[in-house]
């Protein structure tokens, strides 16, 4: 027999230049991407961290302040309420009404045998006031007075309202009238 050999090993081509090349540049090239990319997500992990720490000082920070605020709510309430009260009385004070010669006026009434139990007036000239009386000379007296300032333009639209006479004789009765601008400044 005869020995015939059987060669099972194949050859080895040589590889393009090109390939060689790459061969040895892919590996570099690969190692080159990975170490910039582990360098990039280990420092984004680093900014965030730093970021995050930061993040929660504002946080605690916020959250001091809120409660220092809410501390502050009642009085800032109260300050409120002062200053709107304060703006209602500056309102009132601007609007520079003079009711002494009304309050003369009325007073005057009292020389007449009557007795004015109380008076009130607001800023459009609208007046009233309750009044007794002794006698009927004396409302006679006091009807006569009114009709003379309402011919001086004082008082219009002069109105008597619940006249009532008591046991004793005395005459009560409540008197409006509206108020001359004149006499309000």
């Amino acid at each position: 027999m005869t020995k015939k050999s059987v060669n099972l090993i194949i050859r080895k081509e040589t590889d393009s230049i090109l390939l060689q090349r790459l061969n040895i540049f892919f590996p570099v090239f690969a190692s080159i991407f990975l170490i910039g990319f582990a360098l990039f997500f280990f420092g984004s992990i680093i900014y965030i961290n730093n970021n995050i720490t930061k993040y929660n000082i504002l946080k605690k920070e916020i959250e001091n302040l809120e409660k220092k605020i809410s501390g502050q709510k009642g009085t800032e309430g109260i300050y409120k309420l002062t200053s709107s009260r304060l703006s209602v009385l500056e309102q009132i004070e601007n609007v520079n009404l003079s009711f002494t010669p009304l309050i003369s006026e009325i007073y005057s009434l009292n020389d007449l045998g009557v007795k004015i139990k109380s008076a009130s007036a607001d800023n459009k000239g609208n007046t009233s006031f309750a009044l007794s009386a002794t006698s009927s000379a004396s409302l006679d007296q006091l009807v006569n007075t009114l009709i003379d300032k309402e011919r001086e333009k004082l008082f219009s639209k002069i109105e008597a309202h619940g006249i009532i006479r008591d046991k004793n004789g005395n005459y009560a009765l409540t008197i409006t009238f509206t108020t001359s601008p004149t006499l309000l400044k």
